[in-house]
């Protein structure tokens, strides 16, 4: 083989996104839960790389003198417990989400029992709304997201413009690493049109974003939580479209009040972070012109599904399994299925415990063991009229499957050259047309040089040297069918690979190499 000083890759490479090979997801089940996860079919908490997923908390339901009090101090405690069992603590909180009833009832007491779990800074991106429905007697639900200690303190959190997080005790917004988090925000609303409360709001968002570093074209997930969704939901998406000008996961849901009295629209979202080299990548648009799915890294996110009410079978548990159907769809679409999902989210507009009982049922059909983090919140109403829930998902993609095959062409081709296999070398590449472009040198000038012929099979293979030694550096996956791999041969040169996944299998179609 020719020593070449420096090869050029072909013009179909492009800046890929690190690879992240699937991490085995750990359930966290503290023992007094162990029955929840045997029976309701769920992890109280799942951890992935560096993320800690909680399910939903509620307090436990009390009787008598202080049983709100005591309900908000169970539910903080458990929340308490539980991110200590995945290896984290309330100090590594990046997002909470607060669902209550009688937000302004009991607003004293929460923030009493708040305050003694969060008496300090640094403070989570907090959203929080009200809702008239949960399990009989819960008045509050926690869903939260943090960090595990041993990956040390990872977490930025950043006052955004005239806001100071030890004045309203949560952060408007925290980078964690390539990920930003935004608290809820609301628009203006006093003396405005709804119209433009919702532009207020988009503005109040751009400024957040801008501040952490980001931009309306990085979000990743949006959920919107809307008073009176039915009037204003064809209003906010047209206001919506002026702003957000990619696909985003969107997941609009109906609620009873907000922190502010007049307000009508709550925005959280999570969104790339402008120094992250990863994109999004789309996997499928709705007819909306949404994002149903996008991946970001190694985590697939899934927009809200609802079935359709009036089918001709109407029954809930048609309805249910409908939605579960089509996110099975989506996952598909994306290379998935609900053994991937590592946290499932579900919003419901009746939760008494006939129909609850129902939905459960239901998911048990979908979502086997180990079963993945839940969050099952009440809320007053979805985008689709009479619908009795939503479904969506965060699921992991399946890297190990696709890096394995990757390792395995890529081996093909060097036992093909240290053996002077030719079959090995047909395994390995895609076909004997290959491409490979370098830089030569005539007469002192360096020019650009191809191999495009038939005879490169034959080039590879005719110094065979079963001695040789070699080790794959990287591989990079940046689509679903497309990745570029370095490979070490021999100490003597670096190889460098495009590959494609055709027709379920991956091969290399150009090979680069450079002197070490």
């Amino acid at each position: 083989m020719n020593s070449l000083r420096l090869i050029s890759l072909c013009a179909l490479c492009v800046v890929a996104n690190p690879v992240f090979a699937k991490d085995d997801l750990r359930r966290v089940i503290p023992d007094d839960q162990r029955e929840i996860y045997e029976t309701i079919h769920y992890a109280p908490a799942v951890v992935h790389g560096n993320d800690v997923y909680l399910s939903g908390i509620s307090g436990q339901v009390y009787e008598g003198e202080n049983a709100i009090e005591r309900q908000f101090e169970s539910a903080f405690r458990k929340l308490k417990r539980n991110l200590e069992a995945a290896g984290s603590d309330l100090s590594h909180v990046k997002e909470i989400y607060s669902y209550h009833i009688d937000l302004f009832k009991h607003a004293p007491a929460f923030l009493k029992a708040r305050d003694r779990y969060f008496p300090n800074a640094p403070y989570a991106a907090w959203t929080s709304v009200e809702i008239d429905r949960l399990p009989p007697g819960a008045v509050l639900e926690i869903v939260a997201r943090a960090e595990r200690i041993e990956d040390g303190d990872r977490l930025r959190y950043l006052d955004a413009p005239g806001k100071k997080a030890a004045e309203l005790r949560y952060t408007p917004a925290v980078i964690d690493g390539d990920m930003v988090y935004v608290s809820g925000l609301s628009g203006k609303s006093d003396g405005t049109t709804v119209e433009e409360q919702f532009r207020s709001a988009f503005e109040t968002l751009k400024t957040e974003l801008e501040s952490a570093g980001s931009g309306l074209d990085d979000i990743i997930e949006m959920d919107t939580f809307h008073v009176d969704i039915d009037r204003h939901l064809f209003l906010f998406e047209r206001v919506f479209d002026e702003y957000v000008k990619r696909p985003v996961v969107w997941r609009p849901t109906g609620i009873k009040g907000m922190v502010d009295p007049k307000g009508l629209l709550e925005i959280t979202v999570r969104a790339r972070h402008g120094e992250s080299k990863k994109r999004i990548e789309t996997i499928k648009v709705g007819e909306d012109n949404r994002a149903a799915v996008l991946r970001f890294g190694d985590v697939f996110y899934t927009a809200a599904v609802s079935a359709d009410p009036h089918n001709a079978d109407r029954s809930d548990e048609k309805q249910f399994d409908d939605m579960f159907k089509e996110i099975g769809a989506v996952l598909a679409e994306a290379g998935l299925s609900f053994d991937d999902v590592m946290e499932l989210n579900s919003y419901h507009t009746d939760m008494t415990n006939e129909r609850f009982f129902k939905f459960l049922s239901v998911k048990d059909r979908y979502l086997k063991k180990p079963y993945p983090a839940w969050n099952g919140i009440g809320v007053n109403a979805l985008p689709l009229p009479h619908a009795k829930a939503s479904v969506s998902v965060r699921a992991l993609a399946r890297e190990t499957d696709d890096l394995s095959a990757i390792e395995t062409a890529i081996h093909n081709y060097f036992d093909g050259v240290r053996r002077g296999d030719l079959s090995k070398l047909e395994e390995a590449f895609a076909d004997s047309n290959i491409h490979m472009k370098y830089l030569g040198n005539e007469e002192g000038r360096d020019v650009i040089k191809a191999w495009r012929d038939k005879a490169v099979f034959d080039r590879l293979a005719d110094s065979p040297d079963p001695s040789l030694k070699g080790r794959i550096l990287s591989v990079n996956i940046y689509n679903r069918n497309a990745a570029f791999a370095t490979f070490d041969f021999d100490g003597k040169f670096v190889d460098g690979f495009q590959l494609v996944k055709m027709n379920g299998k991956w091969r290399i179609v150009n090979k680069t190499y450079v002197d070490k």
